[in-house]
């Protein structure tokens, strides 16, 4: 529930921008948390995966620009 409780908030900050910029900030804060988990719930990384990664090409290209 909070996974896509954020990722709300970063398409709503994104469509709220005049010039549609990905809402990096506050993406990047979301991967930076779930790379911090030591020992991440494997629901909570499939969820991730399958929902948003696997479909959405811009959260993948922020995701791997972030995690570095």
């Amino acid at each position: 529930m909070a996974l896509t409780s954020t990722l709300r908030l970063v398409k709503d900050e994104t469509k709220a921008n005049r010039t549609h910029r990905f809402a990096n900030k506050t993406y990047a804060q979301l991967v930076a948390r779930v790379l911090e988990i030591s020992e991440p719930d494997e629901i909570l990384v499939n969820e991730f995966v399958e929902k948003y990664l696997n479909e959405y090409y811009e959260l993948q290209y922020y995701f791997l620009l972030d995690a570095m």
